[in-house]
């Protein structure tokens, strides 16, 4: 009867750690999901190399991966190369992909001849775009103008 009753006690230790794993594992998957699905704001964007005459448009990274239907924030150093004064503002386009679903940038700012600002610009991925990689660039332009002749620079958006 003794070794009956420690071979039950077995098989039920056995069950019960099973049981236990099983349950462990479908909890580490919904703390995963739930923490994935989290939205973390950027803890700080790096600032971009000075810009000059030579790159008139620096940016502070050069590939970005993101989740569609999500937003990030580069920062963008813009240098006048002109000789006056110029208001500049920035945008943003891939193409002829609509990958933004919203652009905000800073306010225009005025530039002197031979120096900088610095600009931020958030973007918004699409939720219905699907897992890519895009090839965008960020523009400067005259407020309520064109383009500025040679400030383009390039980023590489990954949406995953």
């Amino acid at each position: 009867m003794n070794r009956r009753a420690s071979m039950e006690l077995s098989v039920n230790s056995i069950v019960i750690l099973v049981i236990a794993v099983v349950i462990m594992g479908l909890l580490l998957a919904f703390i995963r999901s739930k923490l994935t699905d989290l939205d973390v704001p950027d803890p700080g964007e790096i600032e971009p190399v000075a810009a000059s005459s030579s790159t008139p448009i620096t940016l502070s990274r050069e590939s970005v991966t993101v989740a569609s239907g999500k937003s990030f924030t580069l920062k963008a150093n813009v240098y006048n190369t002109y000789p006056v004064n110029k208001t500049v503002e920035l945008t943003a386009s891939c193409g002829t992909t609509d990958l933004f679903s919203k652009i905000t940038s800073d306010e225009a700012q005025k530039i002197e001849p031979g120096d900088q600002k610095t600009f931020k610009i958030l973007l918004s991925i699409a939720k219905t775009k699907p897992r890519d990689v895009y090839l965008c660039s960020i523009k400067a332009k005259e407020q309520g103008g064109n383009n500025l002749e040679s400030h383009i620079a390039s980023v590489t958006i990954t949406v995953k």
